[in-house]
């Protein structure tokens, strides 16, 4: 093909740029760079011309293509790439010839991205394909989302997991996406060999396709100072233990911290319980909280906790557990030292649910001898991680009394951040501190960048307070991971407040979303099914929101949608929820509602223990009254297939470490846990048949699924062998 390049015909490389986007362009392959604030973002080529998905014409058919570059317009700069079925008699000095082109491709950097678009297409496309640019170091913080979706579910994923309306690429750790196309009209791709995220779209010359960078993109949608969640902190995942105040409120002790704490130990630490939450009840004893005796966050209960802070903290790290404990520094329920000492620290004497004192956020001897005294206590205790109470009702106080601060030119928003900064410094950098902050907006966002977690609602011990709550997990879920942990407070099992299937919906909601799991019941009084409910839901595995937008909460049929990447696999668990205290059937569409690509998929119903079928384009479910389907779908391959495991409500992603299958031998390598009956479910074709297995200890067949068993006499690594035979 003849080349006319224009000033420079030798440059195969052409540069144009509008403001923070600059495009090179090579065009002898039809390859682009392109570059924001001269940094590259993403490796692309023009494929060719496409009708109806496929390929029409090649570039290299055309005998000549002109290239006119770097002419600037309202608001970006074009490169056209003109091409001819034959060389044109005369080019003006204006760029204009004497005959037509046949097609036209426009480049064009504007201040949104780099746009292609196509002239004079007559039903045509461009293809365009690419190759996203993120630095080696940053793999395991990058990740595919949509940036702008208006979801009506809530979407998770594990790995480098992608689904059909994911149309950006996300780094957690600059609050940044390439965003390439439009959700649905962009798929995107991971290449695991080369650890490359791939996109390809089409241009038309009704609309065009643009490949951009969208900065801060949390930061702005929360409205919040953008820190990245810490992964060297105390808990580098959400943390899974007991806690006091939702199990056993005020009849907390030494002795009841510890009963529980030995029966996590005994049965739910294999499974992935890491730390023990000593709630308030410390220094604390009713509502309103009210202490004459000398009890005060210096002086703990002598009754509740007669061997003191440091012994129970030891003895809660000799079971294998994280010591976690709750702290309100921000008021007292009776005086102190310092209060008596120094009254103008106490802002106000404000009778509320939590104490009587108040402090003042700003006055020195607050924040320079009482909060390091009191948080130097915890940590000479031997606690790990802190949650920090009574931020919202503080912050009221300091608001209402903003006349009588120490130093009143402070905002109450500065003044809160000023005394949250002062215990990070005393604590430390590393040390896990959840924001106990209930419903309010300012208390979640305000120092979000400062904890490394926060409460986002209210007390959830109701069915109705759990639904309320649903909604505030997916007003921060978009949080979730990146900016810190969301915390939607204890998972509360227990009969008094939900039977069996409503128990199967708390814990559900809280695993597939990977969100702290805070255990708020007295284990004494579960029954062994609800016990079994907390194994099967253990470990929260590290997982990233999906959607940078919050979605729309319906709290008549929530559905949670976790993709899954392994090595190994790729595939789905979906939540499927009726929440309502009536029956009901819901037809669910695997495109619509699922965001699974076209194609047959094997579905398993997890808590039903049932195999569904091999499906297509959607699914009929029924609904018992406030019943979870929890469905793994996985690709339809038509060889023997592993559709289930029992370990965990994923099916498979929390304990398989390696699964191949060579065409003749299944064979798997699981983490389990001592004592726990594993059952792998396998699809088998018609045609397949068992030839031997190793590893398993029975063997059952229904119809096409052969379900092997084990139970592992220690807490190790398995490994399992299916062979088959044709």
């Amino acid at each position: 093909m003849k080349y006319e390049v224009i000033n420079t015909p030798l440059n195969k490389v052409r540069y144009t740029n509008y403001e923070d986007y600059t495009v090179l362009v090579n065009t002898e392959d039809y390859t682009f760079e392109c570059y924001y604030k001269k940094e590259k973002f993403a490796e692309c080529k023009l494929e060719g011309f496409y009708r109806n998905g496929e390929k029409e014409t090649d570039f290299s058919e055309f005998p000549f293509c002109f290239v006119r570059q770097g002419y600037k317009k309202t608001n970006n700069s074009q490169m056209s790439l003109a091409f001819f079925d034959k060389e044109p008699g005369s080019i003006s000095m204006w760029y204009e010839t004497d005959i037509e082109p046949i097609h036209t491709v426009l480049i064009k950097p504007s201040n949104n991205g780099v746009a292609v678009e196509l002239i004079n297409s007559d039903g045509l496309e461009v293809k365009v394909s690419g190759v996203i640019c993120h630095s080696p170091e940053d793999k395991d913080d990058v990740f595919a989302v949509s940036v702008t979706r208006d979801a009506f579910d809530v979407r998770s994923g594990i790995g480098p997991a992608i689904s059909t309306i994911d149309n950006a690429i996300y780094n957690r750790k600059l609050d940044k996406a390439v965003v390439a196309g439009k959700s649905k009209k962009t798929k995107l791709s991971y290449d695991k060999a080369t650890d490359e995220y791939r996109f390809t779209g089409w241009a038309t010359s009704e609309e065009q396709y643009e490949i951009g960078v969208k900065e801060n993109i949390i930061a702005t949608q929360y409205h919040i100072k953008f820190n990245p969640v810490n992964k060297n902190a105390t808990f580098s995942t959400p943390p899974v233990g007991w806690m006091t105040w939702y199990a056993v409120k005020f009849d907390a002790s030494e002795e009841t911290v510890l009963e529980n704490a030995r029966f996590q130990s005994e049965h739910l630490k294999d499974f992935g319980a890491n730390t023990i939450w000593v709630d308030w009840e410390w220094y604390h004893d009713a509502i309103p909280s009210d202490r004459t005796d000398g009890v005060n966050s210096l002086m703990p209960d002598p009754k509740k906790y007669p061997n003191g802070m440091k012994y129970l903290a030891d003895k809660i790290r000799e079971l294998g557990f994280a010591p976690s404990i709750w702290i309100g520094y921000t008021h007292e329920p009776g005086p102190n030292k310092y209060t008596e000492k120094y009254p103008e620290m106490v802002l106000a004497e404000y009778h509320t649910w939590c104490g009587y004192y108040f402090y003042d956020y700003t006055n020195p001897h607050y924040l320079n001898e009482y909060l390091p005294e009191a948080l130097g206590q915890v940590h000479d205790w031997g606690y790990d991680a802190v949650k920090f109470d009574v931020l919202p009702s503080s912050m009221g106080v300091n608001d209402m009394y903003h006349d009588r601060m120490y130093d009143p030119t402070q905002t109450t928003y500065e003044a809160y951040r000023n005394m949250l900064k002062k215990t990070r410094e005393v604590l430390g950098k590393d040390m896990y501190m959840l924001s106990c902050s209930g419903a309010t907006q300012p208390s979640v966002l305000w120092a979000s960048d400062i904890f490394d977690a926060a409460r986002i609602g209210d007390d959830i011990f109701t069915w109705e307070e759990n639904i309320k709550n649903l909604g505030r997990i997916q007003e921060f879920y978009p949080l979730h991971n990146i900016q810190m942990h969301v915390d939607a407070d204890n998972v509360v099992v227990r009969e008094e407040f939900n039977n069996i299937e409503q128990a199967k919906s708390r814990v559900v909601s809280i695993s597939l979303l990977g969100l702290p799991f805070t255990f708020g019941d007295d284990f004494k009084v579960l029954d062994e099914a609800r016990v079994d409910l907390l194994k099967r839901s253990l470990p929260i595995i590290d997982m990233h929101p999906m959607d940078l937008t919050p979605a729309n909460f319906n709290k008549e049929d929530m559905l949670i949608n976790l993709n899954i990447v392994k090595d190994y696999e790729e595939y789905q668990v979906s939540g499927v929820f009726n929440m309502k205290e009536t029956a009901d059937k819901r037809v669910v569409k695997f495109d619509e509602d699922l965001h699974l690509a076209d194609g047959k998929y094997l579905v398993y119903d997890y808590f039903r223990n049932k195999f569904l079928g091999i499906c297509e384009n959607e699914i009929e479910l029924d609904f018992v009254p406030y019943e979870v389907r929890v469905l793994a779908l996985r690709p339809f391959k038509g060889v023997p297939q592993v559709v289930s495991t029992s370990r965990h409500i994923t099916q498979g992603a929390a304990e398989i470490k390696d699964m191949t299958f060579d065409g003749h031998t299944i064979k798997i390598t699981s983490d389990l846990v001592a004592n726990d009956e594993y059952t792998v479910s396998v699809y088998i074709p018609d045609g397949y048949s068992v030839a031997d297995q190793t590893g398993f200890t029975n063997v059952t067949k229904d119809g096409n699924i052969a379900r092997f068993t084990f139970v592992p006499s220690e807490t190790k690594e398995y490994s399992f062998d299916i062979s088959f035979e044709k």
